[in-house]
């Protein structure tokens, strides 16, 4: 009887390698006593092991099993097929399923043939009928195990050839997605490196743009201030009425090209930002003391409030002055005569932060109009536009430097009920 390439075990149900029937690839050399058959396939293959063996004792087969296990000093994938044979187990492996399979149907009919020889040595000793009857049930049992392989075994060889087939579908869809991403990727690297000269360029024009504004902006007002303390003589009063118009537009203009040039710097990364210790009393009441004339012109009331009293913290205060007055600024802007701002200040120990809020009896902000408020050139409505001035630079500004002051801006609002923009800072008291 011709013996299949590979090599076949006897193994204790428990995995325990008893004896090596055959051996065709060395797989012997690897062996020693008290042996486990999963210790010898590869770490991650240890667990596909025990379940191999779990089917053999649960199903009293297994077929058509890919493990990958030591042979000779390298790990390589076979074919393994396994049964129960009395209190034993019989593990077949070889390098494709053809010959595992030929291998264990090769050790079932020894294992037959030894079934029969001790039926004859029975008979020849008078053993009971009994015992002989059960040996034949056995060896019945085990023929029609046989045939049972020849079947799984040839099911399995189809249902292989199927599935290699649909690999190499896969394989070559796998290969034309890859493709196709590839090309994807470099389009989209392209689009982006594109985008990138873009913003540089439109950063660079803004500052340059703003720059030559400013120079000459800065000259036009120094004359109105000259003017209008009276160096080249007194003024009438509609000389002095196009004199306060030319510098209120003149300030407005200025305050937009500086809030360009800021940004600009902040999104070339060249914003310098000097931290400090700072009072945040003396920041509030300064960026009040700002918005004073306004405030006074429209007739409102303003109020400050702060807990605890003295709180100090590490922050460019210039750019944290900025951005209260920016938020201020718009509170005045956006609420009619009569109305009410302030700002409240409340600091918290156990989350080691301070909320800035500044809030207003305005006329507020719709939910859906909330997300793009920091959205640069952004006003949410024509018609304010037309009715409140402004770039629409000032809440985008003010979140930039939030943020490089390792902060945050949120809102609450609602149309009619104002405004509550809060400035979240980092707060670490000493």
């Amino acid at each position: 009887m011709s013996i299949a390439k590979g090599f076949s075990i006897w193994c204790e149900p428990n995995g325990k390698i008893v004896k090596v029937i055959t051996d065709t690839l060395g797989i012997s050399a690897n062996f020693h006593d008290g042996m486990q058959f999963p210790s010898l396939a590869g770490y991650s293959e240890v667990a596909k092991a025990l379940s191999f063996l779990n089917e053999i004792k649960t199903r009293g087969m297994a077929f058509n099993w890919l493990i990958n296990i030591m042979v000779g000093d390298e790990f390589k994938l076979l074919h393994f097929n396994g049964g129960v044979a009395g209190d034993y187990l019989i593990i077949t492996g070889a390098e494709d399923g053809d010959a595992a399979g030929k291998l264990f149907e090769e050790m079932m009919l020894m294992q037959n043939e030894q079934t029969n020889a001790l039926r004859a040595a029975l008979k020849e000793s008078s053993h009971t009928s009994e015992m002989f009857n059960q040996i034949s049930y056995m060896n019945n049992e085990l023929v029609s195990a046989q045939r049972e392989l020849a079947k799984k075994n040839a099911e399995l060889i189809d249902a292989n050839a199927r599935l290699e087939a649909a690999e190499s579908g896969l394989l070559q869809a796998h290969a034309r997605l890859e493709d196709h991403v590839a090309e994807r990727t470099a389009e989209l690297y392209s689009a982006n490196q594109k985008l990138k000269r873009a913003g540089k360029m439109k950063d660079e024009f803004l500052a340059s743009v703003s720059h030559e504004l400013r120079t000459p902006l800065l000259g036009i007002l120094g004359l109105a201030d000259v003017l209008q303390i009276g160096s080249y003589g007194p003024l009438n009063d509609r000389q002095n009425a196009s004199l306060t118009h030319i510098q209120s537009s003149g300030r407005r203009l200025l305050e937009m090209i500086n809030d360009i040039l800021d940004l600009s710097r902040i999104d070339a990364g060249k914003l310098e930002i000097q931290m400090a210790p700072v009072s945040l009393t003396d920041i509030c009441q300064a960026s009040l003391w700002a918005i004073s004339a306004l405030v006074e012109t429209k007739g409102l009331q303003s109020s400050f409030s702060i807990s605890p009293e003295a709180i100090i913290l590490i922050v460019d205060g210039r750019r944290l002055r900025q951005i209260i007055t920016n938020l201020l600024s718009n509170a005045v802007k956006f609420t009619p005569q009569g109305g009410k701002l302030g700002i409240q200040v409340v600091g918290d120990r156990a989350e080691a932060l301070v909320r800035i809020t500044v809030w207003d009896t305005g006329i507020g902000i719709s939910e859906q109009d909330q997300s793009r408020l920091f959205l640069p050139f952004v006003q949410l409505d024509a018609s304010l536009a037309r009715q409140f001035a402004g770039s629409g630079l000032g809440l985008v500004l003010v979140s930039r430097l939030a943020e490089l002051n390792a902060g945050s801006v949120s809102v609450e609002s609602a149309p009619g009920q104002g405004s509550r923009f809060t400035v979240t800072l980092p707060w670490q008291e000493k």
